[in-house]
């Protein structure tokens, strides 16, 4: 009804809505909330787009803004934001931590994580050595306490995709303002491994391949990604 008087029109649905798949141009999908993990994206994301990224994810910390679309791109979602957050008040330097943060996601989603987070078939969860810090979790008012709760939060959050060429693709995202180190486990012991971010592609030490370990420096509110043929 709505292509009869648009035919630009789309349909969507706030969540995910597996019944009506095949009705819908896109769905809202938020596996990155606290206690979820991306099952929909893990079965259905070369199927249909993706969107995520508007609501609070329950970290009380300057940075949670970072940490969440951080969650949001690896979990292979296109990113949109609530304008209404304080932190989306676009009178502030656009160089704010999460404006830099996310040209860097929306960069990798256009150009060369584009295979992967936005075409591809989500794989297992690498593994991925990577520092972590405690945040505090965000309480609603009126249920403050003296000892408030924490999560454990990856200073590099990491994702695996297969691109509909075959190749394997692990995509890290660092949302702090350093550079941090970390060590991949590779699925296959074998195959060239590229390193790539926005700037640089560079190949992995055979070596390094053989043994099945990445060792690299994410570049600080950027993304990497290593990929093997």
């Amino acid at each position: 009804m709505a292509r009869q008087r648009n035919e630009q029109s789309a349909l969507t649905a706030e969540s995910v809505c597996e019944t009506w798949i095949q009705n819908m141009d896109f769905m809202l999908n938020r596996p990155y909330m606290p206690g979820k993990i991306p099952l929909f994206t893990y079965i259905y994301h070369e199927y249909i787009p993706l969107l995520g990224g508007d609501a609070n994810i329950g970290l009380s910390d300057p940075e949670s803004e970072s940490m969440h679309h951080a969650a949001n791109f690896v979990d292979g979602n296109q990113s949109f934001v609530m304008a209404g957050l304080p932190d989306y008040d676009f009178d502030v330097n656009p160089n704010y931590p999460i404006f830099t943060l996310l040209r860097e996601i929306f960069r990798a989603q256009r150009t060369y994580a584009r295979d992967y987070v936005v075409f591809g078939q989500m794989q297992k969860p690498p593994e991925l050595k990577t520092a972590n810090v405690k945040i505090d979790v965000w309480l609603q008012p009126g249920k403050e306490t003296v000892d408030p709760p924490t999560a454990d939060v990856p200073v590099v959050m990491s994702s695996a995709w297969r691109s509909p060429t075959g190749k394997t693709g692990y995509v890290l995202v660092n949302w702090t303002g350093a550079a941090q180190n970390v060590t991949l486990s590779l699925a296959k012991k074998q195959g060239r491994v590229l390193l790539v971010t926005a700037g640089d592609s560079r190949e992995a030490p055979k070596a390094a391949v053989d043994l099945g370990l990445i060792v690299a420096a994410v570049p600080a509110r950027s993304v990497m990604l290593v990929e093997q043929e």
